[in-house]
């Protein structure tokens, strides 16, 4: 194997590797989520979109009779972005050895995934979560940190996609 061919190797196993990231989270958000649905829904759904303890905001606040609905749309929308990442993941081991635009094609489903992850922890989490139904000014430590765990999310999500989004693999002289 030359040089050049296990450059090309290497480049794409670390892209590879940066497009687990989202398959990753979206994947174990749904399993972390699916096994205590009762619970979140009475910890973290509920009183967020009742707005606990917010009482000069009530204007904002959604019926409890809402909170299992948007508890599993959250999570479900969480399931999507690792579902979409583990296609264009799949897609990219499957052109590991074929020619760079094989290649750089099957990273789609990755951007994809990482624009449908920054609209749910971005909008619904961060702005939703946090802005609207003001988690950060919750006592209830479930709802306190929204705000910054959705940040993390969403500025690994944008690197991710960043990276492999502006980085193009053409026919390298290395």
């Amino acid at each position: 194997m030359s040089h050049k061919t296990r450059f090309r190797l290497v480049y794409r196993l670390l892209q590879i590797g940066l497009a687990l990231i989202p398959a990753v989270i979206g994947i174990l958000a749904l399993l972390n989520d699916a096994g205590t649905f009762k619970a979140g829904v009475q910890t973290i759904s509920q009183p967020l979109i009742t707005m606990q303890g917010n009482s000069a905001y009530m204007w904002r606040a959604f019926p409890a009779s809402w909170a299992p609905y948007l508890y599993a749309g959250m999570f479900i929308s969480e399931f999507i972005v690792g579902i979409l990442a583990a296609i264009g993941v799949l897609g990219m081991l499957r052109n590991l050895f074929k020619p760079a635009q094989n290649f750089e094609n099957s990273k789609h489903w990755v951007y994809v995934a990482c624009i449908w992850g920054t609209l749910v922890w971005g909008l619904g989490f961060f702005e939703g979560g946090g802005d609207w139904f003001l988690a950060w000014m919750s006592n209830n430590p479930g709802l306190s940190g929204m705000q910054q765990g959705s940040l993390m999310y969403v500025t690994e999500l944008f690197f991710v996609f960043f990276y492999l989004k502006y980085t193009k693999e053409v026919d390298m002289d290395v």
